[in-house]
């Protein structure tokens, strides 16, 4: 059953694109993925997941950070 797992896990760590391999950036997920973007600086395994959460994320803390910093 895991056979199939294994046998690409080892093809991918003995090729060429084993550089490329990342753990995605996110404090709950420790995913891994083959990086393929132009500039290799992709920093989570999906950017409708992980990537989402952490943009949410920083966009609320700056509108946070905006109303706090407006005069009452």
């Amino acid at each position: 059953m895991f056979g199939p797992i294994v046998r690409s896990a080892a093809e991918l760590l003995t090729s060429s694109e084993r550089s490329l391999v990342r753990e995605c950036a996110s404090a709950t997920c420790s995913w891994l993925f083959v990086d393929r973007t132009k500039n290799h600086r992709r920093r989570w395994c999906t950017t409708t997941g992980c990537g989402n959460v952490a943009k949410i994320r920083r966009y609320r803390q700056q509108l946070r950070r905006n109303e706090a910093a407006q005069p009452s």
